[in-house]
């Protein structure tokens, strides 16, 4: 054996990373021969089985076969999404499911994220959990839109469409509560950012499973996430005067509990993590997302969570009534 420095230098075994850099490279190749329907199912099959492994590998060549292998993949995950929403209700126009009474003050909004079908279910849940809600005089609104991340003129009018009704909702007198999911989570900061100011004391903030940070994830990293987020005046620091809690899954492989956003001292603000929830498989991509909406002790989370953000806003404007009745 060769020595070095008078000492036997012992060969060493090829690292479990190391071996799965085979399966790595022939998934590069199956992308560069844009193989037939059974080759894309030997591809899925090989990114979903290796990509978790992979990214432990050593070497530049396993991470730059890792990163064009998965860029392919999610952009083939896009491209069958928006060909299943095209078409369909709410893809060009957005349809506001209302609950509670309209005549109310006080809003709490749910903003969907993207390819996000499911809009009504979700709102019923969140209602099913909070348990006051019934005696509350409040009124719920879920926006109903279709949508993908890279269809940034899209996500632009719908902004301008939510703004028009949070304005409208604003200026009946109470304060409005926004829950956005996913993408709808970096849309609802865009909001919140723009009309806090104009508005103080009016306007909360609730994000769960948001990809705040656009290079945290798998699925974000390689998505379009980033050029989202700066098409649509996206910032990762909550500098507005406005209350903001970040929530997410704790075994969420999607958008993982380390995406966060800046505060202004330079710190992150954390996720507070939501437990429980079952494996969804999401087609195309070959991989199960455990989503936690579904599961009442999560729910109840995200509610308690509004009425957190409730409760600070009617202190904070109970205050700034105070201070503007004279003394006896």
């Amino acid at each position: 054996m060769p020595k070095r420095g008078g000492k036997t230098e012992q060969l060493q075994e090829p690292s479990e990373d190391l071996a799965l850099l085979a399966p790595i490279v022939e998934a590069a190749e199956l992308l560069k021969r844009k193989n037939d329907h059974e080759g894309d199912k030997r591809l899925i099959k090989i990114i979903s089985d290796m990509t978790w492994h992979a990214i432990r590998g050593n070497g530049e060549e396993a991470r730059e076969a890792l990163d064009v292998g998965s860029r392919e993949l999610v952009d083939r995950y896009f491209s069958w999404k928006e060909n299943y929403i095209r078409g369909k209700d709410f893809s060009n126009t957005i349809n506001f499911t209302e609950s509670g009474k309209r005549t109310a003050k006080n809003t709490v909004m749910y903003i969907p994220g993207m390819f996000d079908d499911s809009m009504e279910e979700r709102t019923r849940i969140l209602e099913r959990n909070d348990v006051n809600r019934q005696s509350r005089n409040e009124y719920w609104v879920s926006a109903d839109t279709l949508y993908s991340a890279r269809d940034v003129e899209r996500i632009r009018a719908i902004i301008d469409e939510l703004e028009s009704k949070i304005i409208e909702r604003i200026e009946l007198g109470g304060r409005v509560v926004l829950i956005g999911y996913s993408c709808g989570g970096l849309i609802g900061k865009v909001l919140a950012d723009r009309l806090s100011e104009k508005y103080p004391n009016r306007i909360g903030l609730i994000v769960h499973h948001a990809p705040l940070d656009g290079d945290e994830g798998w699925l974000v990293e390689h998505s379009s996430v980033k050029e989202l987020q700066a098409a649509i005046g996206f910032i990762n620091l909550h500098g507005g005067d406005y209350p903001f809690i970040p929530l997410g899954g704790k075994d969420d492989i999607i958008v993982t509990c380390k995406s966060c956003v800046m505060s202004t001292e330079g710190n992150p603000i954390k996720i507070k993590r939501l437990h429980g929830g079952h494996p969804v498989p999401i087609p195309g991509l070959g991989i199960t997302r455990k989503t936690c909406l579904d599961h009442p002790k999560a729910a109840r989370r995200v509610a308690a969570a509004i009425r957190n953000i409730e409760s600070y806003l009617d202190r904070r404007n109970l205050n700034k009534t105070r201070e503007t009745v004279p003394s006896a």
